[in-house]
C-alpha cells in the first residue's frame, strides 16, 4: 500500500515550471481508521422520584436526609457523564496535490475527511453521581450519602469526525527503492466530533493539532496514486453549559437492597473533556486537474512546452519527467503530444 498524509501541506515551493495539480476522492474500501475515544463530561442537577398525584401516585417519592419528610422533592447531586471505547470505520473525503514529478517537494491544498466515513459509531455511556442522603417512597429505602454510584445509561452515538486541514505546509518527497516516491511531513488541521445522545446534539471542537503523516505515492500519466498513514492523540478540555436531557431511571435500591426506585435525573453538562486517538490508513487515487505537459504554467499544452522539454532531454529530476521514471525521454514527450492543445 502507498502512504502520504505528510501530502497533505498546502503551500510548497515547488520550483520555477509549473507543477500538476492532483484531485483525489479517498477509497473508503481501502481506508480505515481505528479510534479510540475517552470522554468525560462533568455534571451538576438533581434527581427526583417518578410520583405525581395525578398521573402516576404509586410512583416513587424522593425526600433529603435520613427522616423522610413529606411531599416530593428534588434531591442534588454532582456527577461525572464517561463513556468510551474503539470504533472502527471507513474514512472518506477528498484533497488535492500539487507536485512535479522529481522534485523534492509536495504542496497540499482543501484536505477534508470524515474519519467514520459517515457511519456512526456507538459507545455505552455510564454516570457516576455523589449525593447527599435521602429516603425513598415506594419504595421505601435509605440511600446513604458520600458514595460514588454508577449507573448505566445506555449508549452515545459518534456521527462523526470531521477533520479540515487549515494551513499551508510541505511534504518532502524523495525517491523510494522499488520505484515511486517516500512522503513524509505534517499538516495542520482542526477535528470536530458531532455526539447525539438522548436526541441532543453535542459538538466538542474544532479542536487544532498538526498530524504527521509518512508514507509514498507513485505517478503515472496524468494520474498519482496515493495511500497515506497517520496516528495521533490528543487531550482537549471544552466548556459546554449545556442542559442534559431528562433521564428515567431505575435506581436500585441500597438500605435494603433487592428494589428499584424510578427517578428522574435532570443536570447542566459543565464541560467535555475528551482524550483522542486514532490510527489512520487512507488510499486514495489523484487525476491530473491541471493539464499534464503544461510546462510554463500558461494553462495550455503548445510548442512553449515542447521547447522546455526538449531543452531538458536526457536529463532527470525536473519537472518535464512527465511520467516520473527519471529521465526526460520519448515516454514524456508522447504524454505531452497526447495532451496537445489541451487548455486547464
Amino acid at each position: 500500500m502507498r502512504t502520504i498524509l505528510a501530502a497533505l501541506l498546502a503551500g510548497s515551493c515547488l520550483g520555477t515550471a509549473a507543477a500538476t495539480q492532483y484531485r483525489f476522492d479517498v477509497d473508503a474500501k481501502e481506508s480505515a481508521i481505528t479510534l479510540d475515544l475517552s470522554i468525560g463530561i462533568p455534571i451538576v442537577g438533581s434527581l427526583i422520584g417518578d410520583y405525581d398525584a395525578t398521573n402516576n401516585p404509586t410512583g416513587t417519592r424522593t425526600l433529603p436526609g435520613i427522616f423522610g419528610g413529606s411531599g416530593n422533592q428534588p434531591i442534588p447531586y454532582t456527577g461525572d457523564l464517561a463513556f468510551g471505547g474503539t470504533i472502527v470505520g471507513d474514512t472518506t473525503g477528498s484533497f488535492d496535490i500539487v507536485w512535479s514529478p522529481g522534485q523534492p517537494t509536495a504542496a497540499v491544498e482543501g484536505l477534508s475527511l470524515n474519519l467514520l466515513g459517515g457511519v456512526p459509531g456507538e459507545l455505552d455511556l455510564t454516570l457516576t453521581f455523589l449525593y447527599s442522603t435521602f429516603r425513598t417512597f415506594a419504595p421505601n429505602s435509605l440511600f446513604p450519602g458520600g458514595v460514588p454510584i454508577p449507573v448505566p445509561l445506555g449508549t452515545a452515538t459518534i456521527d462523526s469526525v470531521v477533520m479540515t486541514q487549515t494551513g499551508a505546509g510541505t511534504l518532502v518527497v524523495t525517491p523510494a527503492k522499488g520505484g515511486g516516491y517516500a512522503v513524509l511531513g505534517g499538516v495542520p488541521v482542526e477535528v470536530i466530533t458531532t455526539i447525539t445522545q438522548g436526541g441532543q446534539v453535542f459538538e466538542v471542537g474544532p479542536t487544532p493539532a498538526v498530524v504527521p503523516i509518512s508514507g509514498t505515492m507513485v505517478p503515472g500519466p496524468n494520474t498519482l496514486a496515493i495511500e497515506f498513514s497517520l496516528e495521533s492523540s490528543q487531550t482537549i478540555t471544552q466548556p459546554v453549559g449545556q442542559p442534559f436531557p431528562d433521564q428515567t431511571l431505575d435506581l436500585p435500591t441500597v438500605l435494603p437492597p433487592g428494589g428499584l426506585a424510578t427517578v428522574i435525573f435532570s443536570g447542566t453538562i459543565e464541560s467535555i473533556e475528551a482524550t483522542t486517538g486514532f490510527s489512520l490508513v487512507v488510499d486514495a487515487f489523484g487525476a491530473a486537474v491541471t493539464p499534464l505537459g503544461d510546462l510554463n504554467g500558461d494553462g495550455s499544452v503548445d510548442g512553449a512546452d515542447l521547447s522546455i522539454l526538449l531543452g531538458a532531454w536526457g536529463t532527470g529530476g525536473v519537472p518535464a519527467d512527465l511520467n516520473g521514471d527519471g529521465i526526460v525521454n520519448g515516454a514524456d514527450l508522447s504524454i505531452l503530444l497526447g495532451n496537445w492543445g489541451v487548455n486547464e
